[in-house]
Order: structure tokens, then sequence, then C-alpha cells
């Protein structure tokens, strides 16, 4: 849900992670699957610290908040979008009502060696602001008299806003690391 006013379990979820645990869960979100290292590199932490976000943040919150778990590790599993076995990796399942929030809010986080870049629909709006807050961006915006505000996690800290372009409904914005 985009309006501040009425916050959904996916915003109220990915809101009460810390910003390692939410990189995980988005990045997931994307990927379906991937190897601890995978994961633990991606925050800047070892396996274990990882391990402990997965099983002692992610998972009880999702299991208080929708009932159930959501990642899973599996020795051997077929990934069905490519059809190919992959061995001893963190999946993401069960998280329908998150997937499909996902899909209809279209943000996309680029990691670049220099900058990170988000590019996100955000149709008929205006007054776009974007600043960053800690590990997250937050854009608010004015749509059909209505404010919205969107928190979109970052895969690393960003210093500032060097670039933001809006056109036919798309926002770009390049953040420098």
């Amino acid at each position: 849900m985009w309006m501040e006013t009425k916050q959904s379990k996916v915003n109220l979820f990915m809101n009460e992670l810390d910003d390692k645990s939410r990189a995980i869960v988005s990045y997931l979100l994307t990927k379906k699957h991937a190897k601890i290292n995978e994961l633990s590199n991606l925050i800047n932490e070892n396996d274990s610290v990882t391990l402990i976000k997965i099983k002692e943040i992610i998972n009880p919150l999702t299991k208080k908040i929708f009932g159930n778990p959501i990642l899973f590790f599996k020795e051997s599993a077929i990934d069905p979008s490519e059809g190919k076995k992959v061995l001893f990796s963190w999946w993401l399942e069960n998280a329908t009502e998150i997937v499909e929030e996902q899909k209809k809010e279209l943000v996309e986080v680029f990691d670049e060696k220099n900058y990170v870049k988000i590019v996100m629909e955000l149709p008929e709006s205006k007054n776009i602001n974007a600043e960053i807050s800690e590990n997250e961006l937050i854009v608010t915006a004015e749509k059909s008299n209505e404010k919205i505000c969107k928190k979109i996690p970052l895969p690393a800290p960003a210093k500032e806003i060097i670039e933001k372009k809006y056109n036919n409904g798309v926002l770009e914005i390049k953040l420098k690391k």
C-alpha cells in the first residue's frame, strides 16, 4: 500500500525489520534463493550473523505477522524458473502476500560500484521529494489529492542524491555511495 495512513501487513513487516534483515528479504524477493555466503556478502556480515538474522529476526517476525516463516534452508531443490538443481541454499516460500505487494509497487534497486540506482513506477504524481534516512530512501509525493510515502531499503549506505528524474510516471534516482 502506498498510503501513509493505512499500513499493510507487508509494510508493517518490512518497517519492523532492521536494515540488514530487510536487505536479505528484498534480495530473496528478487532471486528466490541464495547461498548463505551470498547473503552474508550482501549485508557485509559473517555467516553466523546472517543465520541469526534469518532464524531470530526474519522468520519469527513473519510467523507473527503472516502466520508462518518464509525462509527455509534446503540441501537440494529445483529452481522452477530455470529447471536447475540448486544445492545448499536458503529459499523464500510462503510469501505470496509479500511478493504480490512487491509486484504492485514496481520498485527496482540496482547496487552499482559507485552508486545505488532506484527505478520506481509513480504514475500521475506531483511534488515528488526524496531523502536518505540511514539505509533507506524515503520518497513522498502527491497523487490525486492523496499523499503517498514509500520507504525503500538500500543495499549499501548512501551519502547523497546525485540525480533525480521523473518522466512518464517513472522516477529514477541515483544515490552516491
